[in-house]
């Protein structure tokens, strides 16, 4: 199966200070996209924003994605988008 990875890095550390930043990947299928708002919301309620909006220029709502994030208090910020291909 091929992936295409969808979005830029984040300007996110991969370094982890104390504890106060995780992060992982989730799959699932897109509810919204909200562009202007650098938002992109799963079925499954998750929220994830971006940190440039060229991020959602590929994703539409309905597409089954993995969104790589990196976690800090209660906002997920997307590190990367992977749209599976057939």
């Amino acid at each position: 199966m091929l992936a295409a990875s969808l979005g830029l890095a984040s300007s996110t550390s991969w370094a982890r200070g104390a504890g106060s930043e995780n992060g992982g990947q989730v799959e699932g299928t897109i509810r919204a996209v909200y562009t202007g708002q650098g938002l992109l919301v799963l079925t499954n309620g998750a929220e994830f924003r971006a940190t440039d909006p060229r991020q959602l220029d590929q994703v539409r709502e309905g597409m089954t994605v993995k969104v790589n994030y990196m976690q800090t208090g209660e906002r997920k910020v997307i590190n990367f988008i992977v749209v599976p291909t057939p």
